[in-house]
């Protein structure tokens, strides 16, 4: 089983391996994160995320094994090159160079779960090219176990209450709560909008955008 998932320090996450009762999809304790073995081993992902691949998975209501991994390949090769760049990998950036593809699960939507991909608005990059074949049979659960690796996940601000008012202390200070940077387990919510809420028309990039992708072209 291939286990470095991790950048040092070492000691941040850890490696769990699910029951045989559950699945990828499953429910798992609160900051627990399915991954696929082939994220890690083959697309060369290390906990933890960045700032920008948690993004994107936050934009797309998706958890980051919801994903196919040639798709999560996209996501670093959008970053790396945009750093060799020295262009800003902004989320409409990248939702412009990227459109969205995703399975049709059978069911009411609000029941529908299933993978989702990505395709280029231009073809910039090439597709990972070695077999992905057979990634669903290896899974296992990530997660952190110290406070460096729970603050790179989590973000730690004022609670609300279900009228979104700020909940205060009796010391009349607002009460904290700690908010996941991204989907911990698989969520249908990604289905409850339409395929057109992840696509930016080049109309609606900031003037840099609309260079920084003009840049992205020229590169390729």
């Amino acid at each position: 089983m291939f286990t470095d998932i991790r950048n040092p320090p070492l000691e941040d996450w850890e490696v769990r391996i699910s029951s045989v009762s559950r699945r990828i999809c499953s429910s798992f304790k609160w900051g627990t994160i399915p991954m696929y073995q082939i994220a890690f081993e083959h697309m060369g992902y290390r906990m933890p995320f960045t700032d920008f691949e948690m993004a994107v998975f936050y934009n797309l209501e998706l958890s980051p094994s919801q994903l196919l991994p040639n798709y999560l390949a996209f996501i670093q090769a959008f970053e790396i090159t945009t750093s060799h760049l020295e262009i800003v990998p902004t989320i409409l950036l990248f939702f412009h160079t990227f459109h969205l593809q995703r399975s049709r699960p059978k069911g009411e939507v609000a029941n529908k779960f299933g993978w989702v991909s990505l395709k280029q608005n231009k073809r910039l990059f090439e597709m990972y090219e070695e077999s992905v074949r057979g990634f669903k049979e290896k899974y296992y659960l990530v997660l952190p176990i110290t406070s460096a690796g729970w603050r790179s996940i989590v973000t730690r601000g004022p609670k609300y209450d279900d009228n979104r008012n700020v909940v205060v202390g009796p010391n009349g200070e607002p009460e904290m709560e700690d908010y996941a940077r991204l989907h911990f387990h698989w969520t249908q919510g990604h289905y409850l909008r339409p395929t057109n809420n992840f696509i930016f028309k080049k109309s609606t990039l900031s003037q840099d955008e609309a260079a920084d992708y003009d840049r992205l072209i020229e590169f390729f």
